[in-house]
């Protein structure tokens, strides 16, 4: 039981990694990036295409997927559209093993 404490602290560790890695740069244009949002009136597929950007990867999570596009104004369009953050996510793509 007294090991108990070491274990949650390095799980805890091992989960906010790829959180951490997300958002310790900005997003860049012309590459992926994280788009966060709740579902809602809009769905991140149609905040992506009105955005003018599309999805990456055959998966996406309920509040949050990979877009890409390579207007120079997307991920300002992305939080016009609804999003609640936009994160580089080029770290994230390449764990998950999506290129643009």
């Amino acid at each position: 039981m007294s090991y108990l404490p070491i274990i949650l602290m390095q799980l805890l560790a091992v989960v906010l990694t790829p959180v951490v890695l997300a958002m310790s740069s900005p997003p860049q244009p012309d590459e992926p990036v994280l788009v966060v949002a709740l579902v809602g009136a809009l769905g991140l597929d149609e905040i992506i295409a009105n955005a003018g950007g599309e999805i990456l990867g055959p998966e996406q999570a309920p509040l949050a997927t990979l877009a890409y596009s390579s207007d120079p104004d997307f991920i300002n369009q992305l939080h016009l559209n609804g999003a609640w953050l936009v994160l580089d996510g080029r770290r994230i793509a390449a764990i998950c093993g999506v290129s643009s």
